[in-house]
Formats: structure tokens, sequence, C-alpha cells
């Protein structure tokens, strides 16, 4: 991300930060260039929905029929995504994990941390299409410490292990289907 202040504040503008100076914040920097200058809904993309804040198609129309740079309609698409509202920093920030509130909004984060090791990383030099080196293993991991008391190497134990009693990317076995949406974050 850009390397002077005055830079950073003229991105904060363009994406119409509440506070102009936000961008001088490291883990702010980190989470809105990693985590996605806009949302984009991979996991529940829903065609029908029509707004910018539900359908990847109308994401790309909106950055494909924008006038200006690709900057510009990145921005225009936040805007619409915040309903005209300035960005606020603290919205930005990694979402801390839940507490165990009956629910089943930690289950996910304990699969990924007791059995497979499923992250959404952007680590530089690799293919991903988003801001590289934003978004770490290291980062995604660190929620594993802090949910559960798992730490990497841990993680890195009970990964091998589901590899192993599963097959990891060659599973054993008849009969399995690998369903693959046009929008899965990980094909």
């Amino acid at each position: 991300l850009e390397t002077s202040t005055a830079a950073r504040a003229a991105v904060a503008a363009t994406f119409d930060f509440c506070d102009d100076n936000a961008l001088e914040d490291e883990s702010v920097r980190r989470s809105w260039a990693g985590y996605g200058v806009v949302d984009v809904p991979a996991q529940e993309n829903d065609p029908a929905d029509g707004t910018v804040n539900g359908s990847i198609g109308v994401i790309c129309d909106a950055l494909l029929g924008a006038d200006g740079d690709a900057v510009d309609a990145l921005a225009r698409v936040s805007s619409l995504q915040h309903g005209g509202q300035c960005v606020r920093s603290a919205d930005l920030l990694a979402p801390a994990v839940a507490d165990d509130d009956a629910t089943d909004a930690l289950s996910w984060p304990w699969q990924t941390c007791a059995e497979f090791g499923y992250y959404q990383t952007c680590e530089v030099g690799t293919r991903c299409p988003f801001a590289q080196g934003y978004v770490t293993l290291a980062d995604e991991i660190s929620m594993c410490a802090e949910a559960f008391g798992l730490g990497a190497d841990v993680v890195e134990d009970n990964v091998a292990f589901s590899n192993l009693a599963y097959g990891g990317a060659a599973p054993r076995g008849a009969r399995i289907l690998f369903p693959n949406g046009d929008v899965d974050p990980w094909s």
C-alpha cells in the first residue's frame, strides 16, 4: 500500500474513509487491503440479488462499466456497498473470534484449526487475485490460538493427521462428488 502519509491520505479520501488518517494504522491497512477493498460475497453469491452487496455479477458490471480508472471503480463499488456512508476504520479490522454463544459460529473455525486447515490467504508470489502479503497463513492461524489455545504446530499436526486419514488431495474411496461453484474462492 502507499508508502507516504500523503499518498495514504489520498487513498483514504478516494475511498471515503471517515478519518483521512485511518490508513496510518498498519492493522487497518493490512485488513483493508488483505480482506478486500470491496466485499465480494464468494460464498454467499446470489445472482438474483441485484445489488453490489449480494451479487458478484452486479459487482463485476459496476467495475467494468465504471468511468475512470480501476481505483475509481473500486471506490464507487465501496461507496455503494457502504450505502454512501464513510468507511469506518474500526469496521475494517479483522473480526475477533466470537465467544461460544451456543450457536454454530465456532464450528467452522474449530474445523479449520482442529482438522482441515482451510485458510484463504494471499501470500506474496502466488496467483492470489487480492493484495498479496497482507493476509498470511500466520495471520489466519493466530485465530486458532486465540479461540482454542491451539498453536501453529498443533494445527499443522492436526491437518497432517486429517490428510492421512482422508487421503488429502487424493481421497481414498468411491462415489465421491466434488461440487465446485463458479465463484468458489478455493477453486
